[in-house]
């Protein structure tokens, strides 16, 4: 480094005889200062605002503080010279810059101060006009914004009470706490009751329920308590002594701590499905009952993975192991070998795609032992 080259910087760019210029490593060592003071290159700085602020790795800055080599309380500027690692400080000595307001500046604030102090006046005013009317604005959209909801919710109400009877569901809620319930009309007409039944407590929740569902429409509203899914159909026995069957599903909403706190769903009757489903394992039951008594045997084929499926008395009836799934041609290798060619154009036939997919025909199966038995 040239002193007199910085030197010669120095006197172009300061404002006063006390305003310094350094460069300054990352260790806080001076590699040069001007003006220069007695032996200041390579001595180290204390650790002031402004050297720890910069040996923190920050690339420029300013701090007020006062110099650990003459006392001078000065403005520093400094930035980070790279890509080297040292920085460049100039400060400003604050004495100069307090005559600088005080000769300059002060007249001009105190000359302009009346006419800043009636802007301040104006600009308040306005402000506070401008806020009223934005008050005023923000008070008419939040009263805009509250009729529109209110008039969203009161749709949305009714497209919901046209879906729940649509439906035929009854919503219905529970204080899983408590154990208490709504009666809402809906549940009131689902469930028989009339007005004289005020409470919905558990207790009267039960009395309804059929005596033979009770016990297990109790556990399942203690799995519900616990956080299982409410999911359960159960008889109800209605005032005029009808069976009424009901289904029942529902989600939990849990409180702060994490606990089931309430229960809430719908309820729906499903009483004609189930004396469906009665019907038809009635009828399931009489047509066992009938193929046992007949001696009839069923099969299937799935001509998929050409294989075949019989009851017990099929493969009773063909001489067959008993099992689920047989390869098809295992029930052709069991005809008699004259009957083979009639059975099988008789299965073309009905296989079709301009038939009528009946199959009627007679063959004889060999047995074991010896006899033959016709089917």
């Amino acid at each position: 480094i040239e002193v007199a080259s910085l030197q010669a910087f120095h006197a172009s760019v300061r404002q006063s005889e006390d305003d310094v210029l350094a460069l300054i490593r990352e260790d806080s060592s001076i590699l040069a200062r001007t003006p220069p003071l007695p032996d200041p290159v390579g001595a180290r700085l204390p650790p002031t605002a402004l050297f720890s602020s910069y040996l923190k790795g920050q690339i420029a800055g300013t701090v007020r503080t006062a110099s650990a080599l003459d006392g001078v309380e000065r403005i520093y500027r400094f930035r980070h010279v790279a890509p080297y690692p040292v920085h460049v400080a100039y400060g400003y000595d604050m004495g100069s810059v307090r005559r600088e307001f005080r000769d300059r500046m002060l007249p001009n604030l105190l000359t302009t101060g009346l006419a800043c102090a009636i802007l301040v006046l104006l600009s308040a005013y306005a402000a506070r006009s401008v806020a009223e009317r934005q008050q005023a604005d923000i008070a008419a959209q939040g009263a805009r914004l509250a009729a529109e909801s209110q008039r969203r919710a009161a749709e949305l109400g009714a497209r919901l009470e046209i879906a729940l009877d649509g439906a035929g569901l009854a919503p219905f809620e529970r204080d899983l706490t408590t154990g208490e319930g709504h009666w809402s009309e809906r549940i009131r007409a689902l469930y028989g009751v009339g007005p004289e039944l005020e409470r919905n407590s558990v207790e009267d929740w039960m009395r309804i329920i059929h005596p033979d569902d009770r016990a297990r429409v109790a556990a399942d509203l203690r799995s519900a308590a616990e956080g299982q899914p409410h999911n359960t159909d159960y008889r109800i026995i209605l005032p005029s002594g009808d069976v009424r069957w009901i289904a029942s599903r529902g989600n939990l909403q849990y409180d702060s701590d994490g606990k089931a706190a309430r229960a809430v769903g719908v309820c729906f009757d499903i009483t004609s499905r189930k004396e469906a489903e009665t019907r038809l394992a009635d009828e399931g039951r009489s047509l066992r009952l009938g193929q046992e008594l007949a001696g009839l045997g069923l099969g299937t084929v799935d001509y998929g993975t050409d294989r075949l499926i019989l009851d017990d008395t099929a493969a009773h009836l063909f001489d067959l192991p008993a099992q689920r799934w047989l390869p098809r041609p295992s029930l052709r290798d069991r005809l008699h070998p004259a009957d083979r060619a009639e059975v099988e154009a008789a299965l073309s036939a009905s296989l079709a795609p301009d038939g009528d997919g009946r199959l009627a025909v007679e063959a004889r199966i060999p047995l074991a032992d010896g006899r033959t038995r016709w089917i």
